[in-house]
């Protein structure tokens, strides 16, 4: 693999005719998405993920091609501008139009992260809520541990013998 003077190669995905990105810094390797995937994936994000990376954004002071959010809104937005900078109250379009001024792979890479971390959190409630959605799946979890105790295998092959503290234990339990 070739790398130019920054630590960078490139890598070509065939399949979704894009190209990755990969930085080498010590032993790890870490992949950098680049503009058009990066926007691919903001088109498709929720809503709430938009407003939780502008906010984001603006507590870092991050600021694309167009400025930073308010400098943003005055140019994008004639009718309101910055007056109505909350992004909450802001539509997916605008919102998605202002992530998409950012190009530096630290700001993709960010972005990224929160992205992951929403995702993350929506499969951690899916899990939560599947485990609470079936009593019938706990019932056959709780009927199986039973039939385990009581099998007459279970005490001799998983139960540890107990110590008195005037024996030592023997080596085979060592």
């Amino acid at each position: 693999m070739i790398y130019d003077e920054y630590g960078w190669s490139g890598g070509i995905d065939m399949g979704h005719e894009s190209v990755l990105l990969l930085k080498v810094s010590g032993f790890s390797v870490q992949l950098f998405l680049n503009p058009t995937e990066m926007d691919d994936k903001i088109d498709t994000a929720e809503k709430k993920v938009l407003v939780d990376i502008v906010k984001l954004a603006q507590r870092k002071g991050m600021k694309g091609t167009m400025g930073d959010w308010k400098e943003f809104l005055n140019s994008h937005d004639k009718k309101f501008g910055a007056g109505m900078s909350d992004p909450s109250k802001r539509s997916h379009e605008d919102l998605a139009a202002f992530l998409k001024t950012f190009s530096k792979d630290d700001d993709l890479k960010f972005f990224g992260n929160i992205m992951r971390h929403h995702s993350n959190q929506y499969t951690l409630e899916r899990l939560k809520d599947r485990s609470h959605d079936s009593p019938e799946q706990m019932l056959a979890a709780q009927r199986l541990v039973q039939v385990t105790l009581q099998h007459p295998r279970y005490p001799r092959d998983y139960s540890l013998p107990s110590i008195d503290e005037d024996k030592m234990p023997s080596k085979k339990w060592l």
